[in-house]
Order: C-alpha cells, then sequence, then structure tokens
C-alpha cells in the first residue's frame, strides 16, 4: 500500500502539547506515552477543530470506478478530536473494546497500543508494546474485554492481558502473509485466518482464556518492551479448518454459530464450528482478494470489500449478493455501526466514508493519506481509524449512530491490503 514517505508524518496534526494521563473521550481530551518522538511521550490533538465533511447534492447511488456516489448534504458530522502517533510507522488496525472503556491499535512497526477512554485512577494509563516483528495486520478482542488477540504479517500471534498488555500466548500463522483473528460474539471461539492454507478454531474457557493461555513456566521477561524470547504457552487449536490459498478477513455471525471467510481470489466460505470443512459459498463475480468483511449487529446485512474497490451488500447466512453499494479505489476496511443502518468504509483514495444501505454517501473525509483500519464505539459517539500519516485518529459523530440494545462483542480488525 501506499506509505507517503516522502511526505512529513503527522502533518495534519496540529499544536502539540504534552499533557498527562490517559486518552479520555468527550469535553476533556488528553493524551499520552504511545507515540513516536523525540520526548516518546509528546500528545498531538486539536479539541475542537471541525473536520468537515464534503457534501453535494443528490441522493443516487454509487457511481463509476474511482467515482464515489453523491453525498446527502449534512447527514452526518464528523469531528476529528483525536490524532495520536502509535509507534514509529503507519497505523494498520483499530479497535473499540466491548464496551467502550479501551481502545486498541496496532502500527506497521508491530507495536500494539491500548488506550483507557474512561480512566478511573493512575493505574489507567495508555500502554504500548512491540508486539510483533511486522506490520499488524488483525486484532481482536475478546467478548469480556480482558484479552486482546494480535496478528502480523511475520506471521507472529499474541493473545495479551488488555489490563497489562502482558503476553499470555503465541498463535502462529504464516510468515510474508495477511493473518486475521476474530472472536466470536459468545466469547467461546477464537478464530484465526493464518495466512495461507486454514482457518484455526481455538476454544475459549470461560468465554474468553484460551487452554493453555498462561506464561509458560520459568518463561524469562521481555526485552526491551518486545517478545523477545520468552518462551510462550502454545495452546492448541480445537480444529483446523482448511481452505485452498490466502485467507483473508474473517467475520462472526452475531448468533456466534458460523464463520465467514474471505479468500485471496474473492471467494467467501463458510465455517461451522464443530465442522471438519469450510462450505464454499456462491461465487460473487470477478474480483480481487476480499479485503474486509463486515456483518451488521441485526444480523441483516453483509458488507464485502474487495481490492479492486467494490463494495457488495451480501445475504449473511447464504453469501448471495443483493446489490452493489459502491465503486471506488481498492477498500481498506468496512465495518458497520452498532445501528446496523450506516456502514463506514476506509480505501486508498485517501478517504473515510459513510454509506446507507442504499448506497447514498452521508459523509465524506478527505484525509490526503491512505486510511487503513476503522472501528465504531459502541455507543455510535465515535468513529477511530489507523491512517498513514503514522497516527490513530478519532472523530465525534452526530448524530450517534446508537443502538437500542448494546451487544457483547466488538468487530475485528484487520487490514490486508
Amino acid at each position: 500500500m501506499l506509505r507517503h514517505r516522502d511526505l512529513e508524518p503527522n502533518r495534519r496534526v496540529v499544536g502539540p502539547r504534552k499533557l498527562g494521563g490517559a486518552l479520555v473521550m468527550g469535553a476533556v481530551l488528553v493524551l499520552a506515552g504511545c507515540g513516536s518522538g523525540s520526548s516518546g511521550a509528546a500528545a498531538r490533538a486539536q479539541a475542537g477543530r471541525s473536520a468537515a465533511a464534503t457534501a453535494s447534492t443528490g441522493t443516487g447511488h454509487g457511481s463509476a470506478q474511482g467515482t464515489p456516489g453523491p453525498t446527502e448534504p449534512a447527514s452526518i458530522q464528523l469531528r476529528e478530536i483525536v490524532s495520536e502517533p502509535v509507534g514509529a510507522d503507519t497505523v494498520e488496525t483499530v479497535a473499540f473494546s466491548p464496551n467502550g472503556s479501551l481502545l486498541a491499535a496496532g502500527a506497521a512497526d508491530g507495536t500494539v497500543a491500548i488506550y483507557p477512554l474512561q480512566p478511573s485512577g493512575p493505574a489507567d494509563v495508555p500502554r504500548a508494546q512491540k508486539l510483533h516483528g511486522a506490520a499488524v495486520t488483525g486484532l481482536a478482542w475478546s467478548a469480556n474485554g480482558t484479552q486482546l488477540a494480535s496478528v502480523a504479517s511475520d506471521g507472529s500471534g499474541r493473545l495479551s492481558s488488555s489490563a497489562t498488555l502482558r503476553v499470555l500466548a503465541s498463535l502462529p500463522a504464516s510468515p510474508n502473509s495477511y493473518p486475521a483473528v476474530a472472536w466470536s460474539p459468545n466469547g467461546q471461539w477464537l478464530a484465526l485466518a493464518i495466512g495461507r492454507g486454514a482457518v484455526q478454531l481455538y476454544h475459549a474457557a470461560g468465554g474468553s482464556a484460551l487452554p493453555g493461555a498462561a506464561p509458560a513456566r520459568g518463561a524469562t521477561p521481555r526485552a526491551s518492551g518486545t517478545a523477545g524470547n520468552q518462551q510462550l504457552a502454545l495452546p492448541q487449536p480445537a480444529a483446523s479448518v482448511p481452505i485452498s490459498g490466502f485467507t483473508r478477513a474473517l467475520a462472526w455471525l452475531p448468533s456466534s454459530r458460523a464463520l465467514l471467510v474471505g479468500d485471496g481470489r474473492g471467494r467467501l466460505y463458510r465455517i461451522d464450528p464443530g465442522s471438519p470443512s469450510a462450505l464454499a459459498l456462491p461465487a460473487l463475480g470477478d474480483h480481487s482478494a476480499v479485503n474486509s468483511l463486515a456483518v451488521s449487529p441485526d444480523g441483516t446485512e453483509l458488507a464485502v470489500g474487495f481490492d479492486d474497490g467494490q463494495v457488495l451488500l451480501c445475504d449473511p447466512a447464504t453469501g448471495i449478493a443483493q446489490r452493489t453499494l459502491t465503486r471506488g479505489r481498492s477498500v481498506g476496511a468496512l465495518v458497520w455501526a452498532p445501528n446496523s443502518q450506516v456502514l463506514a468504509e476506509t480505501s486508498i483514495a485517501f478517504d473515510v466514508s459513510l454509506w446507507n444501505k442504499q448506497g447514498t454517501r452521508l459523509a465524506h473525509l478527505s484525509i490526503g493519506y491512505d486510511m487503513n483500519g476503522i472501528s465504531w464505539s459502541p455507543d455510535g459517539q465515535e468513529l477511530a481509524a489507523g491512517s498513514d500519516d503514522h497516527t490513530l485518529k478519532v472523530w465525534q459523530v452526530t448524530p450517534a449512530q446508537s443502538a437500542s440494545h448494546r451487544g457483547n462483542a466488538a468487530p475485528a480488525s484487520y487490514m490486508g491490503r
């Protein structure tokens, strides 16, 4: 993907401020400790700066390749409230925790960071560790928010404590690929698409901890904030389901009864926990790799984003395509709002777009850099995304896209572009 290394990192971040404590949403904005820079603790934000959505009249659908559909005027406003460096490279993946109290981010240099959004004491501070040796391609929270799974393109996988980022277990994947990871909404399964050849299912004990997910006896501490030479416990998968070729994005149905898998040829598969094989779903046409899968929280829509820039809406139960939502440049990531009515999309067109189910673009932000993983807060009030300008960005959403009943799971974050 485009890295824009010839441009100055963080050029959209104005007015550096050194502030202590945690990253807090709302009227008070406080950032600290996880970004790069000479001090290692510089935080950058511009509270109150409005990132106005570009708007035009009309209510039509997405149009030709590279030409997004019209925007409904002033449908949704996005106001940037956070722009925070993570690690020393592009920010690839982001994920709010199930209860919205934490925000995780993964960077291209292998750094994983967790920010507390509702700090209640001095221990609630941002934490960052270089858990991987390459780009973090996947993040997934356990249903109770106590553990964070992360995977990277060097084939490393980690299961970490969300309170400390202490690594609890290793989850090996295929190097030189784009592994993905996703917890089931009921907390009983952790799925790992290893990058090529298989999807592994780990059965969780008590809804979060995997068998063997504890530091190995006699393990040495991590050196310099990395996994170092620590001898990690290695849980055994309950099943390893073959998938021919490269595996890509993952998405669980809200019922947790099935896992959807995308591959490098634009195909979809369905895996039922306990089944030894994957069911190939109907072909979706001539497409390149599946870059993102997003099932709406109410279970009625499956959005599929391809590397060729097309986004399809499909039946989650059958995988059958219903309609084309939009066509543009290579899709980065997709995620549905908690109310299941608005789909957020990032792309290499340097932008973030919000769409309704009819293909009307409700908001559009032109960032100036490739945009990567994206995540809604569980209450629908904030939207977070990773950027190639090396920052984690958060916008306040008006009106909030809240659901009447909040679920107990958070969608996984994936970046395989």
